[in-house]
């Protein structure tokens, strides 16, 4: 229609669409480009988000020896043995991967089976004194602080009751995280049908044994 240079009259519910339609595509343009400098950043250093913290969780324990991520080979090799085979499928196959001279396939594994023991050895037992009904709401009557500063994360905000006995693993300014302890005795068979509870609580309701 027309030669192309005809002047262009926006009505204000064309400059409102308009203006809606770029915020939309300025809002995709930002949230794939945050997505793609992710993805990048894991090519780079051939790690996930959970070998992330994994290797984190290891720089920060007390140990004799600096840990050697085993998979991370430099970004040259990193980039060119995902980006850049000839049949577009990364080298390894699934169970099997390059790694580092000095380490091995199950170095990671091992790394964090050590964390898992790390973290069982500090735990501690607690019992419940106050009742809460769990949900992310219901912490406010223990407090604006405390129900302000919930963990960063959808894990579940459990029930808990008074009497319960809780093993804590994990610790913030407000709140616990841990597990309900069975004390009835099972045998191993039942063991493994028990659904384990776990779930972040209010410290004010539970005091240490």
């Amino acid at each position: 229609y027309g030669n192309g240079n005809e002047l262009i009259t926006l009505s204000l519910y064309s400059f409102i669409f308009v203006t809606f339609a770029f915020g939309l595509t300025l809002g995709v343009i930002i949230s794939v480009g945050f997505l793609l400098g992710i993805q990048i950043r894991g090519i780079i250093r051939n790690r996930t988000g959970i070998e992330d913290y994994i290797v984190d969780k290891a720089n920060a324990r007390k140990r004799n020896t600096a840990f050697i991520y085993p998979y991370d080979l430099g970004w040259r090799r990193n980039i060119s043995d995902v980006l850049l085979t000839w049949d577009g499928i990364p080298k390894g196959n699934g169970i099997w991967w390059p790694i580092v001279h000095s380490t091995t396939q199950f170095t990671l594994s091992e790394e964090q089976l050590l964390q898992k023991k790390y973290k069982r050895d500090n735990a501690h037992e607690v019992e419940i004194i106050r009742d809460f009904s769990g949900g992310y709401c219901s912490s406010l009557k223990f407090g604006i602080s405390v129900w302000f500063c919930q963990p960063w994360s959808d894990e579940t905000r459990q029930l808990v009751r008074v009497g319960e006995h809780w093993m804590v693993t994990r610790v913030s300014k407000h709140w616990f995280y841990g597990a309900l302890l069975n004390k009835q005795k099972t045998t191993e068979s039942e063991k493994e049908k028990i659904i384990v509870i776990r779930g972040w609580f209010p410290r004010v309701c539970a005091r240490r044994l």
